[in-house]
């Protein structure tokens, strides 16, 4: 049930782009680099570790981004097993379909008119495949971050984000991301009539 709200929500999500009537599409590259906490029992024996990602969005309305991430966890484990033997990190490799949702700032957001703050409120949410250790299963994350321009094209600011990944042997895996997202602007790519 959980996996069809998501789908649903993505769905309704990209309706309301494609109907919104839009004034300019803009690509953005960002990338982000943080810590990861654990939270559930499937990564109890992983530590607190890394988190990288890498995130490709176009503007389809002046408040609603859509793209795609690859997403990099690294969850050290304790040294050593009972035997005594080395453990390796367990990894979770994800990439996902992300809608973006500038909530409040930027250019124009979609709970207050552009110029109300001096960075932007967002909001975003993410459906996609996840290689956990050595499990294949399905996954969904949603983040809210802050950004402010540093200058012309460039964006920096921090994001908090709760990830979950279903379906593995032991259960779901679920974990928080806190890093900081930089961003940058290649502008306009289409525009059209207003």
């Amino acid at each position: 049930m959980k996996a069809r709200s998501m789908f649903g929500l993505t769905v309704a999500a990209l309706w309301i782009a494609m109907s919104a009537p839009a004034q300019a599409v803009e690509l953005e590259l960002e990338l982000t680099a943080g810590g990861t906490a654990p939270l559930t029992e499937v990564l109890r024996k992983a530590e607190a570790g890394a988190g990288l990602g890498l995130q490709l969005t176009w503007g389809a309305t002046s408040f609603l981004d859509i793209g795609a991430r690859y997403g990099l966890g690294i969850f050290p484990q304790q040294a050593v097993d009972a035997q005594g033997a080395e453990q390796e990190p367990i990894l979770d490799h994800s990439a996902s379909a992300v809608v973006r949702l500038a909530l409040v700032g930027g250019d124009a957001g979609w709970l207050g008119g552009p110029g109300t703050m001096p960075g932007e409120l967002w909001l975003d949410v993410g459906l996609g495949y996840h290689m956990i250790g050595r499990e294949s299963c399905f996954g969904f994350d949603a983040a809210l971050g802050y950004r402010f321009d540093v200058i012309e094209g460039l964006a920096l600011g921090p994001l908090f984000r709760a990830n979950a990944a279903f379906g593995t042997s032991q259960g779901t895996a679920s974990w928080m991301t806190f890093g900081l997202t930089i961003g940058y602007d290649f502008g306009v790519i289409l525009a059209s009539e207003p």
